[in-house]
């Protein structure tokens, strides 16, 4: 794929939801007309629940080319939205209605195989965006080396961390480094710090590397001043958090 991709509204099925660990749950997708969804790898979408209701966005967590996508939805005790979101989408499932979609949006993302090494860093279920961007790396066979960093508050947050130690295992040119800090308080943010530091430990000159980040503003933020600040381009910096949180708005 190459270019530009076009917005698109659709209307698809709700295949399947599970519940994975974290109370994190993935939502399978299919367009109503069983077509193939057009995106590059990294970008997310939004679905329209109800007319009167804001879209919600999501990454989306699988890669482009196929017939389905995934997406990752956190739904604890502190979103309401989010537990209203899944109770929803169960209610399409069985009723085997459709719901309205709109994508992809994004500039997040990877249009074509970067040239260089790749960070990606991720908070929580940030990791959705990773997982659509690293899939589609290692389907188009991308010989450059590639690092993860995850960094959750607690351990059963780290949904998929079982994919991650695999894809370990199974590439050889692949590195993922799990940070828990190892916290309750819902607005701590000891695990960005723990992330970044991370990062610099194993990379402390930054200079021919392509780094993607999924988080808090405030985690893009500091990431992307100490990562710059150890010779990261600012134009091989990328985050959503740039387009839709933008720096003194």
């Amino acid at each position: 794929m190459s270019g530009e991709v076009t917005l698109n509204k659709e209307l698809c099925h709700v295949l399947s939801i599970n519940e994975m660990q974290g109370e994190v749950y993935s939502i399978e997708l299919q367009l109503e007309n069983h077509g193939t969804f057009e995106f590059f790898a990294g970008q997310y979408l939004s679905l329209s629940l109800k007319e009167e209701s804001e879209p919600a966005f999501f990454s989306i967590a699988s890669r482009p080319g196929l017939s389905r996508v995934t997406l990752h939805i956190q739904a604890d005790i502190h979103n309401n939205a989010a537990k209203e979101i899944i109770a929803e989408l169960k209610s399409v499932n069985n009723s085997n209605g459709l719901i309205s979609i709109s994508y992809p949006f994004g500039n997040a993302c990877l249009k074509e195989l970067p040239d260089c090494p790749v960070i990606f860093i991720a908070a929580g279920t940030g990791f959705a965006q990773m997982k659509g961007l690293i899939d589609s790396l290692h389907f188009r066979n991308f010989q450059h080396p590639i690092s993860l960093y995850w960094g959750v508050r607690k351990k059963e947050a780290m949904y998929m961390e079982q994919i991650a130690n695999d894809w370990a295992k199974e590439k050889e040119q692949f590195r993922f480094t799990p940070i828990i800090a190892d916290i309750d308080q819902i607005q701590d943010t000891e695990h960005h710090n723990l992330l970044t530091d991370s990062v610099l430990l194993d990379y402390p000159q930054l200079s021919k590397h392509l780094v993607l980040v999924s988080g808090s503003p405030k985690l893009v933020y500091s990431a992307m001043d100490s990562l710059t600040a150890h010779g990261l381009p600012k134009e091989n910096f990328f985050s959503d958090v740039l387009e839709y949180a933008p720096r003194g708005a």
